[in-house]
């Protein structure tokens, strides 16, 4: 981009592609929230909405909520500087109230380690618990989030490795609910070309050089081998994203209505034969709606879903699989979505494990190792070998195991108090198998 009038010009596409007249939501009816954290792509998104409003109202547009959370991951000095730094751009700009946000140091790992998924995704979640309180609190019509093409284009790397699908493989929505992204289409590069046409300087977290996190390998290592060996190959992810988003659009479209019944007890249940009814790609979905309606805020593993998508004739029976605190069962021809019951078993967890490392399960550390067994490779959980993916969680009503020769209850194996001797009783669960292993941690 040549000028200051051609980076509007992208930003205004932004807000339209968004559903918003920049007439409309800079008006002085609207409050608007910014999620600034003093990078160059969130500086440059505040900046250039400032020069929109004035050029739209003058002095009187929107109100802008500017609010900087200091996650307390890094030093004090440098996470806090950040914050302070977007302090002090809108400090005596008419019509900004900045907030700061402070995290209490350890925090974000606390939450990682609950959550079992990274340090990234826990300052993400805690991120975005911050903007939805302060979208109620100051009463905000939208929130604006700074993420650009090169966002995108990383995320839908990513979750390609990852294996995502659905919803997931459409990469980063210009719009949910409130929070709207009008940068998606503008890379990187002209982002910082305009601050430093406009002279507006910004914070460099030196974290993003480190390769620490997934997020920063594919930037740092994986983004530059495809630039420099697979020319155009952004554009041709970006149109592959657009053809998925139709797809999904229109899978989305032909969903039956009210698949999901719910009970006195906020469970969810479907005749079996409705879900089997559908075709696979239907009953994959209407399994992620349930699961999100319960409140289950995960990636689901895709092969965790297939043994059910996939099935053929008859009726299950028994529980099916469980991850976090969900389960999903049929019972009597049913299909259950159910929350665990904490009175089922002592401490309610559930671990899903699909690599070697350290994990925190129900507060204490574990460690996950490779090995072999004469089947092929696996992982080793307290000197026994699994095949991955499985999970390790609390016992449940229902669990059966193999003892010698014979299949009988878990709960006909708890017969000593663990408790007494500050022993632990977990059983673990591999995808597919309708038997439990039982562990005794000491």
């Amino acid at each position: 981009m040549d000028s200051r009038k051609d980076f509007l010009k992208e930003l205004v596409a932004g807000f339209e592609y968004c559903g918003c007249s920049c007439q409309d939501i800079f008006s002085s009816r609207k409050k608007i929230g910014f999620g600034v954290s003093g990078g160059a792509d969130s500086m440059a998104l505040l900046y250039s909405a400032l020069l929109l409003r004035k050029s739209l109202f003058g002095e009187a547009g929107a109100e802008f909520v500017v609010v900087s959370i200091n996650h307390n991951i890094r030093s004090q000095e440098e996470s806090l500087a950040d914050s302070l730094f977007v302090r002090d751009f809108c400090k005596g700009v008419t019509g900004v109230e900045f907030v700061l946000e402070e995290l209490p140091r350890g925090r974000v790992e606390k939450e990682a380690a609950v959550r079992g998924r990274g340090v990234e995704e826990a300052a993400r979640f805690l991120r975005y618990e911050i903007f939805q309180s302060l979208i109620k609190e100051k009463k905000c019509d939208y929130f604006c989030l700074a993420h650009n093409q090169n966002d995108q284009l990383e995320t839908l790397l990513l979750r390609f490795l990852q294996g995502s699908g659905d919803g997931e493989a459409q990469g980063i929505p210009a719009v949910r609910d409130l929070f709207l992204r009008p940068m998606l289409q503008i890379q990187r590069k002209d982002i910082e070309d305009f601050l430093s046409v406009e002279g507006v300087g910004f914070r460099r977290d030196a974290t993003n050089e480190e390769n620490d996190y997934l997020r920063n390998r594919c930037r740092n290592l994986l983004v530059p081998l495809l630039n420099k060996e697979f020319k155009g190959w952004g554009g041709a992810v970006l149109v592959g994203a657009k053809k998925r988003q139709a797809d999904s659009d229109f899978i989305t479209s032909v969903l039956p209505k009210d698949f999901w019944k719910e009970d006195s007890e906020g469970n969810l249940y479907s005749p079996w034969k409705a879900f089997f009814d559908l075709h696979p790609a239907l009953r994959r979905r209407v399994l992620f709606q349930g699961l999100n309606q319960l409140g289950l805020d995960r990636r689901v593993p895709f092969y965790l879903l297939e043994s059910l998508v996939s099935w053929e004739t008859g009726c299950p029976c028994g529980r099916i699989f469980s991850i976090g605190d969900v389960e999903v069962l049929v019972q009597k021809e049913v299909l259950w979505i159910k929350k665990l019951v904490e009175s089922a078993c002592e401490v309610g967890f559930s671990l899903l494990i699909e690599k070697p490392g350290f994990y925190i399960l129900s507060g204490r550390q574990i460690s996950i190792h490779s090995g072999t067994c004469p089947q092929g490779q696996s992982l080793v959980f307290e000197g026994q070998h699994f095949f991955s993916p499985f999970v390790i969680r609390s016992p449940l009503p229902g669990d059966k195991t193999l003892v010698g020769e014979k299949i009988v209850g878990v709960q006909e194996v708890l017969q000593g108090d663990f408790r007494s001797c500050g022993q632990q009783l977990v059983v673990v669960e591999e995808i597919g198998n309708p038997l439990v292993s039982i562990i005794v941690l000491s």
